[in-house]
């Protein structure tokens, strides 16, 4: 399959992308290359573990992690994804230090 790398919606539903956010916050029980499809190797990487997005409005193997700690957190971060315009707006809200996107990088 091809990939087409992006964070947004596709401009044709054909396309697949591994770093979409909806892809990732969205179960449509399709193959997207997302989660246990992951494409590896990825970019000639075995291992791969992917943050997609910014500040709180991410998804990704994070997303997976965030379930695992705090599943409610986890929830509304996808809502916010499936909203476009949360990704041009300051959003600010009460995640946790030990719960941000930059806790699971600096853990792996």
């Amino acid at each position: 399959m091809k990939s087409h790398q992006f964070w947004l919606g596709p401009f044709k539903q054909k396309t697949k992308s591994a770093e979409s956010l909806f892809s990732w916050a969205v179960d449509k029980g399709k193959n997207d290359p997302v989660g246990k499809n992951f494409p590896l190797p990825y970019y000639g990487y075995d291992e791969v573990e992917v943050i997609s997005g910014n500040g709180t409005v991410c998804a990704g193997h994070y997303t997976e992690w965030l379930e695992e700690r705090a599943p409610k957190i986890a929830d509304e971060m996808k809502k916010r994804v499936q909203n476009y315009d949360n990704l041009f707006s300051l959003y600010c809200d009460g995640i946790p230090e030990d719960l941000y996107n930059t806790t699971y990088v600096q853990e792996r």
